[in-house]
């Protein structure tokens, strides 16, 4: 697998790690009945953060500071600002993401569906995007009715450069 760290059928706990130099971030796969709970996760992660790509219990994504750790040359950052999801969600059921934060990314919150299903009862709370394309993105492939509880967040888009005008939320 491309990803650092890929969770495959089981409950874990990723707890107070740092991604450095890491294109691919943390994977939940094949998870049945797994749950994932990652907690105070660091990081540049240049093509995905955290992905989850089947899980049908609640899981947690608490915490997450994706910042300019690795590098803050300008390729890297428009690279990342065109292309880099912090997370990207996919069937995952019950998901809870709290006090999620992510800076110079194209999607903070990119959801989508795959063959197990789209994300179902999503809670996104206390979250932050900054100078970032699209803070919640809901892909087109979705077509499976979802709910999504938004509350208490803020996204900041680009004022200049090459996504000017991107929604905060985007259906």
């Amino acid at each position: 697998s491309a990803y650092d760290i890929v969770v495959d059928n089981c409950d874990a706990l990723i707890e107070d790690v740092c991604l450095l130099n890491a294109s691919y971030g943390i994977q939940h796969i094949n998870a049945g009945y797994g749950r994932l709970r990652c907690n105070r996760i660091t990081g540049q992660p240049l093509i995905v953060g955290i992905d989850i790509e089947e899980s049908y219990d609640a899981g947690f994504i608490n915490n997450t500071h994706f910042w300019i750790y690795w590098s803050n040359d300008s390729g890297v950052r428009t690279y990342m600002l065109h292309n880099a999801k912090a997370m990207q969600l996919y069937r995952w059921d019950d998901g809870v993401c709290d006090g999620n934060f992510a800076i110079g990314y194209a999607f903070t919150y990119w959801l989508g569906q795959n063959t197990a299903g789209a994300p179902n009862k999503l809670t996104i709370t206390n979250s932050f995007g900054d100078e970032g394309g699209y803070f919640v993105f809901i892909d087109s492939s979705c077509t499976t009715a979802n709910t999504i509880n938004l509350t208490n967040s803020r996204a900041v888009a680009q004022t200049s450069g090459p996504l000017i005008g991107c929604s905060n939320v985007q259906i």
